[in-house]
């Protein structure tokens, strides 16, 4: 069996953006904040392999380096989270640009949670189509993320809104 790779997405905005998605009405959603770093550290433990994130430990180092700039600069604005019961429950993290070699240049999804009570109900995808609609505004045109080419039901979901392999001068990338 080979090895999962990590895919690279990229989509037109315009195309993301050509269709809607309602959502259940029991969800609230707002951009990101700051002071919401601990709740989305607990989200990012939750909802990710082992293999990912060791320890609660590493999920609270990450999510302060997210907010800290390390993965690139963070677009709060482009950034909504879904909330239940006024907890967070889904994320979306966009950055600016990603700091990666080989990623395209503009607007990068690094994180992509949705807790697992609240999965299959359109959260990721609408929070997605948020992201989107706010990178639109400010005037940017494609927007990227990253998926291991094993997830299936993300790369369907990515593939179903109007991500694509990326396609560099020289083929589509992705990396191993």
């Amino acid at each position: 069996m080979d090895k999962p790779k990590q895919l690279t997405l990229i989509a037109d905005i315009r195309n993301i953006l050509r269709s809607s998605r309602e959502m259940v009405s029991d969800y609230s959603f707002r951009k990101i904040a700051k002071t919401d770093r601990s709740r989305l550290a607990e989200l990012y433990y939750t909802v990710y392999l082992r293999s990912i994130v060791k320890d609660i430990k590493t999920a609270y180092t990450e999510m302060d380096q997210v907010f800290d700039g390390v993965f690139g600069e963070l677009d709060l604005e482009a950034s909504p989270v879904a909330l239940y019961s006024k907890e967070i429950i889904a994320s979306i993290q966009t950055v600016k640009q990603a700091p990666w070699d080989f990623t395209p240049s503009g607007p990068f999804i690094i994180q992509v949670m949705v807790h697992p009570d609240h999965t299959r109900l359109g959260l990721a995808e609408f929070l997605i189509r948020m992201a989107i609609e706010k990178l639109s505004i400010n005037g940017y045109k494609t927007a990227a993320l990253r998926v291991m080419s094993d997830n299936e039901g993300a790369v369907a979901l990515y593939r179903k809104i109007g991500f694509e392999p990326w396609k560099t001068k020289d083929g589509f990338f992705n990396r191993a």
